[in-house]
């Protein structure tokens, strides 16, 4: 499989980014958290701010393997000569199951965009996507975790078959204190079943902090 996916690569556009972000969250209430997440990318070899957004929204811990959420995203898009604004709405499914120490989980997400802030309008369908992510994660000594998971982007148009957008990432995590951790990834972004699709390969660089 990986070499299927070196020899796509190889024949697409490649670009690397960085991807700086935190997550600020909190629960006011039993099994309820709010999160506020800001976050900026740089494209075309980490160069050019491609995008920067703050996602919003509000989960709820149903059962102990079992959540569930729903986020707002306002983002600015660089089209070159000037930043667009783009909508983001997306709702969260996550299931996981712990085993000693390793944590296995999947995440369904509905997720919709559009152009404009104030219509919520754009020239044609907004874009919408059904995303799988399956991972995996395992706690080490000395507060160090290591992570790796795959999220399968699927598209609703009919136009585009299959995955539309391959994500995989691999991470390592460092616990500062109870509430502080930092997060450090290695992302491999790849566009399929599209006429010019783009490889991305990612430094993620994330600060997470619970008050």
């Amino acid at each position: 499989m990986l070499l299927f996916i070196a020899a796509q690569s190889s024949a697409q556009q490649q670009d690397f980014g960085i991807w700086l972000g935190s997550n600020l969250s909190f629960s006011p209430l039993k099994k309820w958290t709010v999160e506020l997440a800001p976050e900026i990318r740089l494209n075309q070899n980490s160069t050019v701010v491609e995008k920067a957004f703050a996602d919003f929204g509000l989960e709820y811990k149903v059962f102990k393997f079992m959540k569930i959420g729903g986020f707002y995203r306002g983002a600015l898009h660089n089209e070159r000569t000037h930043f667009e604004g783009r909508n983001r709405f997306f709702a969260n499914v996550q299931l996981s199951h712990n085993y000693k120490k390793i944590q296995f989980s999947y995440r369904f997400r509905y997720q919709q965009q559009f152009s404009d802030f104030t219509t919520l309008q754009e020239s044609g369908p907004p874009s919408t996507y059904y995303r799988h992510k399956f991972g995996v994660e395992v706690d080490l000594p000395k507060k160090l975790t290591i992570a790796s998971g795959a999220d399968f982007w699927i598209s609703n148009r009919p136009e585009i078959q299959g995955v539309r957008n391959l994500r995989w990432t691999n991470t390592i995590s460092w616990d500062l204190s109870k509430k502080q951790r930092i997060e450090l990834s290695y992302l491999f972004d790849q566009g399929r079943n599209i006429s010019d699709p783009l490889t991305m390969h990612i430094l993620r660089i994330q600060h997470n902090f619970k008050f």
